[in-house]
């Protein structure tokens, strides 16, 4: 209680309560609208979540799995757009000459903003990066335990079949429990080159076994004479057939996935980082190969950059975007005016993913991932100095 009436007897000054409350409203109001439009993009991994059978519950919880790895280019971005916004509406609005009127600089103008963006980038760094790869990994454990729990939904995905080269149409769901007709699976025979044709009317699915009625196969036998192209066409009925599923439980079972360095905490990612460095000496010292070995550790050693730059874009925008919002004529925004916060989050996206695509390369990553922002930084000044000389563009 002491504390809370020490804090309530803190009052900041009139331009920095009145800067942070509109960056943190506009903060909110961007943040809301790019998660939704991130969110968007994820719907074909819902979806497919979904077609694997998983309830309504599970499907609520793995949507909101996702959110805080959304959240990692959701914030960056919001924080551009929320500085530009504050300070472009300043300028708009006369704001901004009344405050530099009063004997605020520019660098003290954009002191609020910095500080709040800062507090913004630590925080990300030492808890929601953390959270983001938490709830990656869960999504990602969710829906291959949801996979394994059906995996005749998981076939009738279409990704697994056509790896290995099977075509399947079907109406209806082939889930346990649930009922299926009009079933037609094209498929090529181990040990031959030619097609087979399943026809199936009506299928039921159970736990561990597939029920078939009013099933048909068509398939063609080897030719018995070398000189003859065309073999024996052969078609098999049956009213019933009853065809059991384990093989298909242990392939879902084989087909696990391996978390990369993106799926854990950083203190995880330290850990494995020093584990892999000392496999990686101990097999060089016997003589042995560690290519394998070696991209993994370039993996675990660019992650923590990787956060980083995550974090420090947060600043490294909220700064350029509020300083390319800066007006100090009364000219009318010109093209560049708002081009300039979308460059600025071009160079760091087009940097951002260089690096994620060559994360096994350490030195690589690194540098791509610190590369804009000192140049945001640079940028941010440089175009400060001009203002405070009244050189706009």
């Amino acid at each position: 209680m002491g504390l809370w009436r020490c804090m309530n007897h803190i009052r900041l000054p009139v331009l920095w309560s009145h800067m942070l409350k509109e960056y943190c409203r506009a903060l909110c109001i961007c943040l809301f609208g790019v998660v939704a439009l991130l969110l968007s993009t994820k719907l074909e991994e819902v979806a497919r979540f979904i077609a694997l059978g998983a309830s309504s519950g599970k499907i609520f919880l793995f949507i909101l799995y996702q959110i805080p790895y959304i959240l990692q280019i959701a914030i960056p971005l919001s924080s551009l757009v929320a500085g530009f916004t504050v300070l472009s509406s300043m300028s708009a609005s006369g704001e901004l000459t009344a405050a530099r009127s009063s004997g605020y600089s520019l660098s003290s103008i954009l002191s609020p903003l910095c500080f709040a963006s800062l507090a913004i980038s630590a925080l990300m760094m030492c808890g929601l990066l953390d959270l983001s790869s938490e709830s990656h990994r869960a999504a990602k454990s969710m829906e291959f335990d949801v996979r394994d729990e059906e995996p005749l939904a998981f076939v009738q995905g279409g990704r697994f079949l056509a790896e290995h080269g099977i075509a399947l149409e079907v109406t209806g769901s082939i889930r346990t429990g649930e009922d299926a007709k009009d079933l037609l699976l094209c498929l090529t025979a181990p040990g031959s080159e030619r097609l087979s044709v399943v026809v199936l009317k009506k299928a039921h699915a159970e736990a561990k076994a597939l029920l078939g009625n009013y099933l048909t196969v068509i398939s063609s036998q080897t030719p018995q004479i070398a000189d003859q192209k065309f073999g024996s066409l052969i078609i098999e009925n049956a009213d019933a057939k009853k065809t059991p599923t384990d093989f298909v439980h242990e392939i879902a079972r084989s087909r696990k996935w391996k978390p990369t360095a993106d799926y854990f905490s950083l203190a995880v990612v330290r850990a494995k980082r020093h584990e892999l460095a000392q496999q990686v000496a101990v097999r060089e010292y016997a003589g042995h190969s560690a290519k394998h070995l070696k991209r993994l550790l370039g993996e675990y050693t660019s992650e923590p950059f990787r956060r980083l730059s995550l974090s420090l874009a947060v600043f490294s925008l909220c700064l350029a975007g509020a300083v390319s919002g800066i007006r100090t004529s009364r000219m009318s925004a010109r093209l560049l005016h708002a081009a300039r916060p979308l460059l600025a989050f071009g160079l760091f996206i087009a940097a951002y993913l260089a690096g994620k695509n060559l994360d096994d390369v350490a030195p690589a990553a690194i540098f791509f991932y610190l590369l804009p922002h000192p140049i945001l930084w640079m940028f941010a000044s440089t175009l400060k100095t001009r203002l405070e000389h009244g050189m706009e563009y």
